[in-house]
C-alpha cells in the first residue's frame, strides 16, 4: 500500500483527498493534515550486469510524512498521532506512485511533536526511507 492508504488505515477518520497533501495547502484547512513530500531521490549501489547489459541500480527515496496539528492544538494533542505513524508507518508502505516496487522501507530521523512559527500549529514528522531497483 501506499503512504496515503497506510496513513488510512492507521487513522480510519482520515479522508485522503481531504486530509493529505503533497505540500502545506494555502490557506491552512482548519483540521489537521498530513504533508507527504519527497525529499531526495539517490542511488545507493550499482549492481554486476545481468545478461544483455543491464545494470541494475539500488537507488533510496526518502520521503517526509508531516503532521500539522488542528487549530488549538497542543503538543499532548498530537502526540498519540505521531507516535501511531512512527511506530507502524514503516511497516505499513510497500509502493510509492510512479516509482518501481519498493524492496524495503525502513524508518528514517523523526521530528517529535514541535510548534511551528508559521502556522502556528504543533507538527511532528516521520521520515520514511524507501529502497527500490531501477
Amino acid at each position: 500500500m501506499n503512504t496515503a492508504q497506510a496513513l488510512a488505515q492507521l487513522f480510519p477518520t482520515l479522508v485522503p483527498t481531504r486530509d493529505i497533501h503533497e505540500a502545506r495547502p494555502t490557506p491552512l484547512p482548519a483540521d489537521a493534515f498530513w504533508a507527504v513530500s519527497e525529499l531526495a531521490d539517490a542511488a545507493r549501489r550499482d549492481f554486476y550486469p545481468e545478461p544483455g547489459g543491464i545494470k541494475p541500480q539500488e537507488r533510496t527515496l526518502t520521503l517526509l510524512i508531516t503532521l500539522y496539528g488542528k487549530e488549538g492544538w497542543t503538543l499532548s494533542d498530537l502526540r498519540p498521532f505521531w507516535q501511531a505513524a512512527r511506530a507502524n508507518l514503516a511497516n505499513l508502505v510497500t509502493e510509492h506512485p510512479g516509482y518501481p516496487p519498493l524492496r524495503g522501507v525502513t524508518r528514517g530521523a523523526v521530528l517529535p511533536p514541535t510548534p511551528d512559527s508559521d502556522t502556528r500549529r504543533p507538527l511532528a514528522a516521520v521520515r520514511l526511507i524507501c529502497t527500490y531497483l531501477e
